[in-house]
């Protein structure tokens, strides 16, 4: 679980919790996380990528985007260095890592609300993707294509209102124009996930 939380069955947990498949609390995992997890993925070895508007975590630093061992430590080797909060997180059959929130740079390296991480928690240079506004959302298809959802009407210097799709490679998939309006009193796309029929 992660959320803007600091106890779960009346047990001290600060923003992220792990649950036995029954619900009850796993007592022994505690990462001390200073503010709001937004997104919570899980990789196939069992380590944990987090995001939201965190700083710290156990006392070290982490700006907005870190991993977890699969025992809470922090993994030390993972550091993205996003400037401000990130609200989705997707993995890719690669072992790749989509980000989608308000940052503007991600390893000092100008990466405008949506990036791609390496493995290691690099940032990946192939994938130089921006939105103007707020990503929320993030989702990766099979093929390797990612779509984005959010408050942002340009992509990659294209209208795209909203909703939004990348080739594997980062560039904007002209095919895919859904154009979705949203009032003007509403923040936007949410949440997003695809299914198996694409």
């Amino acid at each position: 679980l992660g959320g803007a939380f600091t106890l779960v069955d009346n047990i001290t947990k600060n923003h992220v919790a792990r649950l036995y498949s029954n619900g009850t609390l796993d007592s022994s995992f505690n990462p001390i996380v200073n503010d709001t997890v937004y997104s919570v993925a899980i990789q196939g070895d069992g380590k944990i990528v987090i995001g939201g508007e965190f700083t710290h975590i156990g006392g070290t630093p982490r700006n907005h985007v870190a991993r977890l061992e699969t025992d809470a430590t922090l993994d030390s080797s993972f550091d993205p260095n996003a400037d401000s909060w990130v609200n989705s997180i997707a993995l890719q059959a690669d072992n790749k890592v989509i980000i989608g929130g308000d940052f503007s740079t991600v390893r000092g390296v100008s990466r405008n609300c949506v990036a791609r991480l390496n493995p290691d928690g690099s940032l990946d240079s192939g994938f130089d993707s921006n939105a103007d506004k707020q990503v929320y959302t993030v989702a990766s298809q099979p093929d390797g294509k990612v779509i984005i959802g959010g408050e942002f009407t340009v992509v990659n210097g294209s209208p795209r209102t909203h909703l939004a799709r990348f080739n594997s490679d980062g560039s904007l998939d002209l095919s895919f124009d859904a154009n979705v309006y949203i009032p003007e009193a509403d923040a936007g796309i949410d949440a997003i996930t695809v299914q198996s029929d694409g």
